[in-house]
Protein backbone atom coordinates (compact mmCIF):
# COMPACT_ATOMS: atom_id res chain seq x y z
CA UNK A 1 0.00 0.00 0.00
CA UNK A 2 1.15 3.30 -0.01
CA UNK A 3 2.54 5.30 2.88
CA UNK A 4 2.79 8.81 3.96
CA UNK A 5 6.34 9.22 4.54
CA UNK A 6 5.76 13.15 5.32
CA UNK A 7 8.51 15.14 7.07
CA UNK A 8 10.38 11.40 6.88
CA UNK A 9 14.43 12.00 7.19
CA UNK A 10 16.50 9.71 5.07
CA UNK A 11 20.26 8.91 5.74
CA UNK A 12 22.52 8.35 2.97
CA UNK A 13 24.58 6.14 5.55
CA UNK A 14 24.42 2.17 5.68
CA UNK A 15 22.56 0.91 8.14
CA UNK A 16 24.03 -2.52 10.06
CA UNK A 17 21.87 -4.71 12.70
CA UNK A 18 24.37 -6.34 14.70
CA UNK A 19 21.66 -8.35 16.66
CA UNK A 20 22.45 -11.32 16.85
CA UNK A 21 19.59 -13.83 16.53
CA UNK A 22 18.07 -15.79 19.10
CA UNK A 23 17.42 -19.71 19.39
CA UNK A 24 18.48 -22.48 21.62
CA UNK A 25 21.81 -22.35 19.98
CA UNK A 26 22.76 -18.85 21.83
CA UNK A 27 25.79 -18.62 23.93
CA UNK A 28 24.54 -17.37 27.63
CA UNK A 29 26.64 -15.85 29.92
CA UNK A 30 27.59 -19.13 32.41
CA UNK A 31 25.36 -19.88 34.69
CA UNK A 32 22.12 -18.37 32.95
CA UNK A 33 19.60 -20.45 31.28
CA UNK A 34 19.41 -21.31 28.05
CA UNK A 35 17.16 -20.16 25.25
CA UNK A 36 14.02 -21.80 25.03
CA UNK A 37 11.20 -21.46 22.39
CA UNK A 38 8.68 -24.12 21.90
CA UNK A 39 5.62 -24.12 19.40
CA UNK A 40 2.64 -23.55 21.81
CA UNK A 41 0.31 -23.92 18.19
CA UNK A 42 0.48 -24.14 14.80
CA UNK A 43 -1.43 -23.33 11.76
CA UNK A 44 0.49 -26.26 9.69
CA UNK A 45 -0.47 -28.51 12.69
CA UNK A 46 -3.90 -27.73 12.26
CA UNK A 47 -4.50 -24.64 14.48
CA UNK A 48 -6.12 -21.26 13.26
CA UNK A 49 -2.66 -19.01 14.12
CA UNK A 50 1.00 -19.77 15.90
CA UNK A 51 1.83 -19.30 19.47
CA UNK A 52 5.20 -19.67 20.59
CA UNK A 53 6.41 -19.58 24.08
CA UNK A 54 10.58 -18.12 24.51
CA UNK A 55 12.19 -18.71 27.89
CA UNK A 56 15.48 -17.42 28.58
CA UNK A 57 17.66 -14.83 30.56
CA UNK A 58 17.40 -10.72 29.83
CA UNK A 59 21.50 -10.97 29.24
CA UNK A 60 20.11 -14.09 25.90
CA UNK A 61 21.63 -13.10 22.93
CA UNK A 62 21.78 -8.70 22.21
CA UNK A 63 20.12 -6.63 24.82
CA UNK A 64 20.92 -3.72 27.02
CA UNK A 65 22.12 -3.54 29.95
CA UNK A 66 20.84 -0.93 32.10
CA UNK A 67 22.31 1.30 35.03
CA UNK A 68 20.70 -0.86 37.54
CA UNK A 69 22.03 -4.17 36.35
CA UNK A 70 25.20 -3.05 38.31
CA UNK A 71 23.66 -0.17 40.38
CA UNK A 72 21.54 -0.10 42.88
CA UNK A 73 18.70 2.33 42.13
CA UNK A 74 19.75 3.12 38.66
CA UNK A 75 18.05 3.63 35.29
CA UNK A 76 15.52 0.96 34.31
CA UNK A 77 15.33 -0.47 30.99
CA UNK A 78 11.62 1.75 30.57
CA UNK A 79 13.67 4.69 30.73
CA UNK A 80 16.21 4.35 27.54
CA UNK A 81 15.04 5.89 24.81
CA UNK A 82 14.72 3.98 21.31
CA UNK A 83 16.53 7.09 19.70
CA UNK A 84 19.46 6.92 22.08
CA UNK A 85 19.72 2.93 20.48
CA UNK A 86 19.97 4.00 16.96
CA UNK A 87 22.48 5.95 15.07
CA UNK A 88 26.35 6.83 14.30
CA UNK A 89 28.19 4.43 16.17
CA UNK A 90 32.53 4.87 16.64
CA UNK A 91 33.87 1.08 16.73
CA UNK A 92 36.96 0.62 18.58
CA UNK A 93 39.02 -2.39 18.63
CA UNK A 94 40.46 -3.67 21.46
CA UNK A 95 42.14 -6.61 22.11
CA UNK A 96 43.68 -6.48 25.75
CA UNK A 97 43.78 -9.57 27.70
CA UNK A 98 43.20 -6.38 30.45
CA UNK A 99 39.89 -4.75 31.25
CA UNK A 100 39.40 -1.87 29.47
CA UNK A 101 40.52 0.79 31.13
CA UNK A 102 41.00 4.94 31.29
CA UNK A 103 43.53 5.26 29.29
CA UNK A 104 42.74 2.41 26.38
CA UNK A 105 39.79 4.77 26.39
CA UNK A 106 41.93 8.16 25.85
CA UNK A 107 44.50 6.33 23.51
CA UNK A 108 41.49 4.91 20.95
CA UNK A 109 41.49 7.40 19.43
CA UNK A 110 36.99 8.28 19.97
CA UNK A 111 35.84 11.34 18.76
CA UNK A 112 34.84 14.45 20.90
CA UNK A 113 31.37 13.77 19.57
CA UNK A 114 30.92 10.32 19.55
CA UNK A 115 27.82 9.46 21.69
CA UNK A 116 27.56 5.83 20.69
CA UNK A 117 30.69 3.73 21.21
CA UNK A 118 30.81 -0.28 20.15
CA UNK A 119 34.27 -2.23 21.43
CA UNK A 120 35.08 -5.13 19.28
CA UNK A 121 36.81 -7.42 20.33
CA UNK A 122 38.56 -11.29 19.98
CA UNK A 123 38.75 -11.43 23.71
CA UNK A 124 35.79 -13.14 24.82
CA UNK A 125 35.99 -12.32 28.76
CA UNK A 126 36.26 -8.58 27.90
CA UNK A 127 35.27 -6.20 30.32
CA UNK A 128 35.51 -2.40 31.58
CA UNK A 129 37.12 -1.50 34.89
CA UNK A 130 35.66 1.66 36.93
CA UNK A 131 38.17 4.42 35.55
CA UNK A 132 36.73 3.56 31.84
CA UNK A 133 33.08 3.17 33.12
CA UNK A 134 33.62 6.77 34.51
CA UNK A 135 35.44 8.31 31.21
CA UNK A 136 32.93 7.53 29.51
CA UNK A 137 30.39 8.88 31.21
CA UNK A 138 32.09 12.00 31.65
CA UNK A 139 32.66 11.98 27.53
CA UNK A 140 28.66 12.19 27.32
CA UNK A 141 28.71 9.00 25.42
CA UNK A 142 25.02 7.04 25.77
CA UNK A 143 25.46 3.66 24.35
CA UNK A 144 28.45 1.29 24.45
CA UNK A 145 28.00 -1.87 23.26
CA UNK A 146 30.54 -5.15 23.35
CA UNK A 147 30.55 -7.80 20.70
CA UNK A 148 30.75 -10.73 22.45
CA UNK A 149 29.46 -11.97 26.41
CA UNK A 150 31.58 -10.17 29.10
CA UNK A 151 32.10 -9.77 32.50
CA UNK A 152 31.16 -6.74 34.10
CA UNK A 153 34.21 -6.30 36.42
CA UNK A 154 33.28 -3.05 37.76
CA UNK A 155 30.49 -4.64 39.36
CA UNK A 156 32.76 -5.80 42.43
CA UNK A 157 33.48 -1.84 43.18
CA UNK A 158 29.62 -0.66 43.37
Amino acid sequence: GDYDVTGVQTCALPIFDISIPLSPATPVFPGDPPVEIETVSSIDQGDSFRLTKIAMSSHAGTHIDTPSHLLCGGGQTEDIRLDDLIGPVYVVEFNSGQPLNESDCRQAGIPSDASRVLFKHENPNCSMDWSAAEWIAAHGIILVGWDEIGRASCRERV
